[in-house]
């Protein structure tokens, strides 16, 4: 049986090794100590990501034994993720534990950006307000988004109608392999943070207002000019 460990990075430095695999960030965020560490009772591991070059990062992870052990090296592993086929850090990595058994890495961000459409962001707090009616039955998902940490994490920030009188409001859960580890309590504002927590980690969602999606419109063709039919020659007749 594979054992399980995760890893949690900063969400800042997920998203400063993304950019640069996806080409919008800078290299020398190399620079900066994209490493953390998690532990169990028996293992204690090490990650670290090393932004290489635009549409190249790698992965290393090393495993020790827990706190009062020789502090030898289990395991060790190093990754190529390259781009397009990568365009996150987040996955999983297989590198020998206690004893020489599997253990899987699951590498996870703590914190997620979400965009909203800024029309679509003010319609939703109009019915948070009250300022527009919600015609859906009482407990009826009127909007959903979700973010995805890796490793089994996952946060759903939903937009509820309300019931009996009440304001739509929104409810926000984490997610573990599908099992709820954490509900906030209702909230009636939808852009900012949403903060979890579950065994001393902490998770967080931000939505923010983005851009409209413009429809993309083509020109109309115009219909070229009918070229005037020749005219036959032919020899007049005079009577």
């Amino acid at each position: 049986m594979t054992d399980v460990i995760h890893l949690i990075f900063p969400g800042e430095l997920i998203d400063a090794a993304s950019a640069v695999l996806t080409g919008t960030g800078d290299p020398d965020t190399g620079r900066l100590p994209l490493e953390t560490r998690a532990s169990n009772a028996e293992v204690e591991v090490h990650g670290k990501i090393s932004p290489i070059r635009h549409g190249h990062v790698e992965q290393q992870v090393i495993v020790k034994p827990a706190a009062g052990g020789d502090g030898r090296t289990l395991g060790c592993k190093t990754v190529s993720l390259k781009a397009p086929l990568a365009t996150s850090p987040i996955g999983e990595i297989t590198t020998t534990g206690v004893g020489g058994k599997p253990l899987q890495v699951l590498i996870c961000s703590d914190h997620v950006t979400l965009e909203v459409p800024g029309g679509q962001a003010d319609d939703i707090q109009a019915i948070l307000d009250g300022d527009r009616a919600a015609d859906e039955k009482a407990g009826a998902c009127l909007y959903s988004y979700t973010a995805d940490f890796g490793g089994g994490y996952q946060a759903d920030i939903n937009v509820v109608a309300g019931g009996d009188g009440e304001l739509p409001y929104i409810d926000a859960s984490l997610f573990l392999n599908g099992s709820e580890l954490d509900t906030l309590e209702p909230d009636e504002v939808l852009l900012g943070e949403h903060s979890f927590c579950h065994d001393d980690l902490t998770f967080a969602v931000t939505l923010i207002r983005g851009r409209d999606k413009t429809p993309v419109v083509r020109p109309t063709q115009q219909a070229k000019p009918a070229r005037p039919r020749p005219r036959k020659s032919g020899s007049a007749v005079w009577i």
